[in-house]
């Protein structure tokens, strides 16, 4: 990546963690997760994947599944700073005539599925890699998990269902950021040791 790009992203990072800060003054974010995720989700959506404003409905496209849906704010900042959604739209953050929430919902362009309770989504990205596969497409398939949502059964089942089907368009990102809600991870399920 030339210093030029590098630059670009980081900029963009930063105006999405700009809006985090925004949202998280109405009181309905989870700063910290949001905070944590910010530049992995400005690089996947303006350098890696295959999605953009123009694609959302093209099955050939990339996916990416935000398992740890409490850090929308970082997926919405991102959403508005290329073209996903009109930036004002964000100042309807936990309003009741918006869909822009707590957890992403599918109603807001880009959001592959709603998350909310942990451990679903793996699953479901486990099946639309699956489903891509059988449809020789080659497309990008990235689910994003929390290290506190690894407690969650589900997440492990679908590692094991992706392997033994040997998923290789499938991408699990774990946001090793060491803590769950209000406690370090290591404190209430160790994970040592989770591959870097």
């Amino acid at each position: 990546m030339t210093s030029e790009k590098q630059n670009e992203l980081s900029e963009l990072a930063l105006r999405v963690r700009e809006h985090i800060v925004r949202l998280s003054t109405d009181g309905g974010c989870f700063t910290g997760a949001s905070l944590s995720c910010a530049d992995l989700l400005v690089y996947l959506y303006a350098d890696f994947l295959n999605v953009h404003p123009g694609n959302l409905t093209d099955p050939e496209r990339d996916y990416l599944f935000l398992s740890k849906g409490h850090d929308v704010p970082a997926l919405y900042g991102v959403f508005a700073e290329l073209g996903f959604m009109p930036k004002e739209r964000l100042n309807n953050h936990l309003k009741s005539n918006d869909s822009i929430y707590w957890h992403p919902n599918r109603s807001v362009p880009g959001v592959e599925f709603h998350s909310g309770s942990l451990g679903h989504l793996p699953s479901v990205a486990m099946g639309v890699a699956l489903d891509a596969r059988l449809r020789g497409q080659n497309q990008h398939v990235i689910v994003i998990t929390g290290d506190g949502e690894l407690n969650e059964g589900t997440c492990w089942e679908a590692v094991l269902v992706a392997s033994a089907h040997k998923l290789h368009n499938l991408t699990f990102v774990v946001d090793r950021n060491h803590f769950q809600a209000n406690i370090a991870t290591e404190e209430l399920i160790p994970l040592e040791p989770l591959a870097p």
